[in-house]
């Protein structure tokens, strides 16, 4: 199966320059989602970077094979692109009492302290705090 970026290499525009912002590439992004007020720049960003993955990054399935669930492109950005589940640290941000990854609390996905509870909670107060863990229990 082709990627869309290998589809469109040949339309790409290439840039006879030395600046190394424009020798990195760039990715396309509809601009429904750059001007829709109803997003944050962090959605915004978030679903550029998705662009970025899905466009660069041929995956397939476990099986090597079939296409890539959703939960598997998610289980792989988690470990690609750790930094799209960063924990905020501004206002609102759980205070230094929060448990964090290696912070010596037991893991709730982790088979030797398995906990459900926990899980659920973790994945309503920290979602990003939540996606590490299960990501460091397997």
């Amino acid at each position: 199966m082709k990627i869309i970026g290998e589809i469109l290499k040949e339309k790409n525009i290439q840039l006879d320059t030395l600046d190394p912002v424009a020798l990195r590439g760039f990715t396309q992004v509809p601009n429904f989602i750059l001007e829709n007020p109803e997003l944050s720049l962090g959605a915004r960003i978030t679903y550029s970077m998705f662009l970025r993955y899905a466009w660069h990054k041929p995956r397939t399935g476990k099986d090597g094979f079939s296409p890539l669930t959703l939960a598997e492109w998610v289980e792989a950005l988690v470990s690609d692109a750790p930094h799209l589940f960063e924990a905020n640290a501004g206002g609102g941000a759980t205070g230094s009492g929060s448990r964090g990854a290696g912070s010596g609390q037991p893991n709730p996905w982790s088979k030797a302290t398995l906990n459900l509870t926990e899980q659920v909670k973790l994945l309503k107060t920290d979602p990003g705090l939540a996606a590490r863990l299960k990501a460091s229990a397997n």
